[in-house]
């Protein structure tokens, strides 16, 4: 059931009162109840943001896609990354934030959010130990916010975490502004 249906409380971008719903269900409902969309690109989670925002119900018309680059050249080729930027490393804040911006250019939506990172098991960049994990979140008007994770564990683990991590991240963001 929709929280608006619930009649339960609702704060900027969803329900506060309820502990229940995950952060993917507060940000599809909240962004859905502003009339609002986002989309994705992810690299080391390939895809693990858009799957959980895709597991709320109704989410379909407020995820209009995402992208996974997992590789440089992905990032070129789907992204148009600049081969500057690729020659600083992959998991880099301005990586992050390049590849939100290039999303939201793309998919031409409200949001988007961003991941780059190391889930290990090797350092392939030499700039990001195993477990470092980089957000970031775009608004249209240019704001936006890019975090820093250090998430121990194994592969699995670190990118899952690196979801849970981002969908908090994310929603602390769209809470963060008064947005119209």
């Amino acid at each position: 059931m929709n929280p608006d249906e619930a009649g339960q409380p609702l704060g900027r971008i969803g329900p506060k009162a309820d502990k229940d719903l995950t952060n993917a269900e507060k940000i599809i409902y909240g962004l859905k109840k502003l009339g609002m969309t986002v989309c994705s690109a992810e690299s080391m989670t390939a895809g693990g943001m858009g799957y959980a925002l895709t597991r709320v119900p109704g989410s379909s018309s407020v995820y209009m896609g995402g992208v996974a680059v997992y590789t440089p050249e992905t990032k070129k080729l789907l992204l148009n990354i600049p081969d500057e930027l690729l020659d600083t490393g992959t998991v880099t804040p301005a990586m992050t934030l390049a590849l939100a911006e290039k999303a939201i250019e793309l998919f031409k939506t409200d949001f988007s959010v961003a991941v780059t990172g190391n889930a290990g098991p090797t350092r392939e960049d030499e700039n990001a130990g195993v477990g470092t994990v980089y957000w970031a979140a775009v608004y249209k008007d240019g704001r936006n916010s890019v975090e820093n994770f250090n998430i121990f564990g194994g592969r699995d683990d670190v990118r899952a975490k690196a979801v849970t991590e981002g969908l908090r991240m994310f929603r602390n963001f769209i809470d963060d502004y008064e947005l119209g």
